[in-house]
Order: C-alpha cells, then sequence, then structure tokens
C-alpha cells in the first residue's frame, strides 16, 4: 500500500508541475506577442499592467487593441494564434511586484520582470479543467515573466519581434 501512496503522490506532483509549467508557459506566450492595453501608458509597468488587466478580464478587444507585433497591430495568422492562447487560459493575478530595468542606451526601451504577486490560472490539462497558482518569488529568477517595453508616441507597449510571437 505505501507505494500506492507514492505513486499517487508522485501523480499528484506531476499534476502540479504541469498545472505550474502551464501557467508560466502561458504567460511567457501572450507576453511574447503582446501590448500595453488601450489608452495611454506613462511607464513601463502601466504598459505591462494595462496588459495583465486585459488578459484577466478576458477583454479580448482591450487586448487586441493593444496589441502591437514589429509596432502594428496583428493580423491573419498572428492573431489567431493570439486568440487561441487568450481564450484556453483564464488568469488572475493578486499583488504583482514589479521591477524595471531601463535600457541605459535607449530611453524609449526598458524590461520589466515580474519579481512577486501570485499567478493563477485555470485550463484544460489532459481534458480536465484544472486550476493552479504559483507565487513569483518561488519561480526561479531566469524563468520569471519579463516583458520587452517600447516607448512609441509618447506612450509605453510591450513590445516584440514577429518571430518571437507564438
Amino acid at each position: 500500500m505505501r507505494s500506492g501512496v507514492r505513486k499517487m503522490t508522485s501523480y499528484a506532483a506531476g499534476i502540479r508541475l504541469l498545472a505550474t509549467m502551464t501557467i508560466c508557459l502561458s504567460l511567457v506566450a501572450l507576453s511574447a506577442f503582446s501590448s500595453g492595453c488601450g489608452g495611454a501608458s506613462t511607464s513601463p509597468e502601466a504598459a505591462v499592467r494595462r496588459y495583465l488587466d486585459a488578459w484577466a478580464a478576458g477583454d479580448w478587444n482591450a487586448y487586441k487593441a493593444s496589441v502591437f507585433v514589429n509596432g502594428v497591430p496583428p493580423s491573419g495568422e498572428n492573431e489567431n494564434i493570439a486568440r487561441q492562447s487568450f481564450d484556453k487560459t483564464e488568469v488572475q493575478f493578486k499583488n504583482l511586484v514589479m521591477n524595471t530595468v531601463p535600457n541605459n542606451s535607449d530611453p524609449t526601451k526598458a524590461i520589466v520582470y515580474l519579481t512577486g504577486g501570485t499567478i493563477s490560472s485555470t485550463t484544460d490539462i489532459l481534458g480536465e479543467r484544472k486550476t493552479s497558482s504559483v507565487n513569483v518569488e518561488q519561480i526561479a529568477g531566469s524563468e520569471r515573466p519579463r516583458f520587452q517595453t517600447t516607448k512609441l508616441g509618447g506612450n509605453w507597449f510591450v513590445e516584440v519581434a514577429a518571430e518571437n510571437a507564438p
């Protein structure tokens, strides 16, 4: 019976690991295709917060209106891929802490790192809806979500090159 407990514990640990990886991969996939969410973003962190707020609210129109790939709104296949990722995962962000690292050689660029808070997601895992949460502080530093931001027309956006879009 003891080995049965171990197998069940290993299975549960595997599901938890898979769920945590899904949260991180979903955030990375959408952050790789994201921008600030509608309206003016006066700082790199404001752009990231607007993006995450639209994602958490499930507001595709706000999300789509704010997404730029190489400085232009998504279209065609890029839009379809973004929509599929957006629709598959419900997210919540609580008490996020961010750290902005400016680009010293280009004042219109900065990277925003998530350094604290909780990310929760509900998604399909092996055909079942699973909810999982992860504390950002427990994610290895190099694996934590980060967002490249760019200042365009006086506003900050999260920007990505087309070759990095999901």
